[in-house]
């Protein structure tokens, strides 16, 4: 009779658990969604309404990948708090019934069913529709409020002494639209140089250093005019855009120029540009702007490191390996909730699922950390 019992028990508490949890993982990414949607309603014009919703529908995945884990955790803690309030844990224990042996089983299911998602969203549908969006972000002037929750846009990243920007990477690993801003600690910016295609080339000569490459690129000496600001408009203009997030062509004839003495007038006159960087920035450069790249809070997280680490890619192969931990995670993380969710009893406040899912969650987050000190040991 227990046998019977805990079978159709556990069948009912899986079904009872999964729609909890799938219920609150849908509210939080369509919030996610909602938020996008309203933000881009305002940069709408020309009737792109199907395009914002279509962008939309391509941020999902990414907005499912951050809240499947806290969804899933704060569902099945809610759950079991409902379950407790309902005074059906207690009636397992009247008819000689564990809660925790009745919960084991199916958070062990939903812990795997969950954690195979969220894995096929970190390996597949994530970096499938990252840069679709990110192109049609850049069309309607979307700033995709909620990514900035969690990570900071890709494509810029900073040198010591230089800003260089990546659009994305073409085929044969070629950069296409790259951006590279000369710019000194705490002093303007004393060159820019654009082109449409780059190439990283090997410098035989120096170890670790290899040549970025810039054909037919379109360079403004701004030493050369340190006060003349108003001689180059366009290229002041299309900077500032890049600068805000604006999408900006680069193969364009009005900017950059290349400064001419004697206060001649400013001509487009493309010229080669090579500058030798670091191997390890290259690596980084061709990271974030390939279409299938790492995510972008991978990004964040390695450019927050850079200025101390001096742009390690161990530091970024941990935050990757740290991640991927999140999937194998998601089923002890949903046991532990079991373990306490159980506890719940009808006098139970409405503050302790919420509890629980916060010490859950950071349980989690401090063995990612743990594995990407391990990995960069």
């Amino acid at each position: 009779m227990n046998e019977e019992a805990m079978r159709r028990h556990r069948l009912y508490l899986c079904y009872y658990l999964a729609s909890r949890a799938i219920f609150v993982v849908a509210t939080l990414t369509l919030l996610a969604a909602l938020i996008t949607w309203m933000e881009g309603v305002k940069s709408l014009y020309a009737g792109e309404e199907a395009d914002a919703f279509y962008f939309v529908y391509l941020k999902l995945p990414s907005y499912l990948s951050v809240s499947l884990v806290p969804g899933f955790l704060l569902g099945m803690a809610l759950g079991f708090h409902q379950l407790g309030k309902r005074h059906e844990l207690v009636a397992l224990e009247a008819q000689g019934l564990s809660p925790w042996q009745v919960a084991w089983g199916p958070a062990l299911v939903l812990g795997l069913l969950f954690g195979a998602g969220q894995w096929f969203l970190l390996h597949n549908a994530v970096p499938a529709t990252r840069h679709d969006s990110d192109a049609l972000a850049s069309k309607l002037g979307i700033l995709d409020p909620v990514s900035q929750l969690f990570s900071v846009r890709r494509h810029w990243v900073k040198t010591k002494d230089a800003f260089v920007f990546v659009e994305r990477v073409g085929p044969d690993q070629t950069l296409e639209n790259v951006v590279w801003v000369e710019k000194p600690q705490n002093q303007s910016p004393t060159l820019i140089a654009m082109a449409s295609l780059a190439q990283i080339q090997p410098a035989p000569q120096a170890p670790e250093q290899v040549s970025l490459v810039m054909p037919r690129a379109r360079v403004l000496d701004l030493k050369n005019h340190p006060q003349d600001n108003s001689v180059f408009p366009e290229c002041q203009q299309a900077l500032k855009g890049l600068l805000s997030k604006e999408r900006v062509d680069v193969d364009f004839d009005a900017c950059p120029l290349t400064a001419l003495p004697n206060n001649e007038n400013p001509q487009s006159v493309p010229q080669d540009f090579r500058r030798q960087i670091p191997e390890s920035l290259s690596v980084l450069m061709r990271l974030t702007g390939h279409p299938d790249g790492f995510f972008t809070d991978e990004l964040r997280y390695l450019l927050k490191s850079a200025a101390s680490y001096g742009y390690s890619l161990a530091e970024y192969s941990a935050a990757l390996r740290a991640r991927y931990v999140w999937p194998i995670l998601i089923v002890l993380l949903a046991l532990l909730v079991s373990l306490l969710g159980v506890r719940c009893k009808p006098s139970t406040g409405v503050a302790f699922p919420f509890t629980i899912m916060l010490v859950v969650y950071l349980v989690g987050y401090g063995v990612t950390h743990v594995v990407s000190k391990m990995s960069l040991e």
